[in-house]
């Protein structure tokens, strides 16, 4: 009951940041069903003489439908259009203009000089936001630095294999098995926190 007077007032107060709530659902249901499927990209079955060879593929599809190598890149534009919206949300709560554009780290630059008292979303905001230095720990700052662009280009190599230059690889962010897991739990955690935070807005 909590949740719902605090998202009722939140579309009252910032309605970018309450139309940031369905694309974190979103992402948050396709990231369940991900860890339920254990991510799974091979699949052993006992040999079927009667199973034709399409039937045999339709099974492989059916059985692996969640995994990362089928569902990560829209379930990412979800999530990175979420935190958009967070941001300009933010920033028009304090009456700050922004620009019309997708530039993550500076809107994000901006957004975080307003949370004082959401120190924790500060921390996941700059942590999608921006590249890190670490990356051991950040699974999507190497996938933004192998093909050379920023989170602020999430909405081209989220949306499209390729553009004019360059044809974009996606094999950090596929067939992680385990890791991916581990990944999409993070991922689940940071949105509860996100989230959470909104109250101290």
């Amino acid at each position: 009951m909590f949740k719902v007077t605090l998202l009722i007032k939140m579309i009252v107060k910032s309605p970018l940041i309450a139309f940031s709530h369905k694309y974190f659902q979103l992402t948050e249901n396709c990231l369940f069903e991900l860890i339920n499927s254990k991510n799974k990209h091979s699949i052993w079955t006992d040999f079927d003489e009667n199973i034709t060879e399409e039937e045999s593929y339709n099974l492989y599809i059916e059985k692996a439908k969640w995994s990362d190598f089928r569902i990560i890149e829209p379930l990412l534009f979800n999530f990175y259009h979420a935190i958009e919206l967070v941001l300009k949300g933010i920033l028009a709560l304090n009456n700050e203009e922004f620009k019309t554009n997708h530039s993550l780290e500076s809107l994000c630059n901006k957004a975080i000089l307003h949370l004082e008292k959401a120190e924790k979303l500060k921390e996941i905001l700059i942590k999608y936001c921006k590249l890190s230095n670490n990356e051991s720990n950040n699974l999507l700052s190497i996938f933004y630095k192998e093909n050379n662009l920023t989170p602020s280009k999430y909405y081209i190599i989220l949306k499209y294999p390729f553009d004019s230059n360059n044809e974009y690889s996606y094999f950090k962010i596929h067939y992680l098995k385990d890791k991916g897991v581990d990944f999409a739990k993070e991922l689940l955690e940071d949105i509860k926190t996100i989230k959470n935070q909104f109250r101290n807005l």
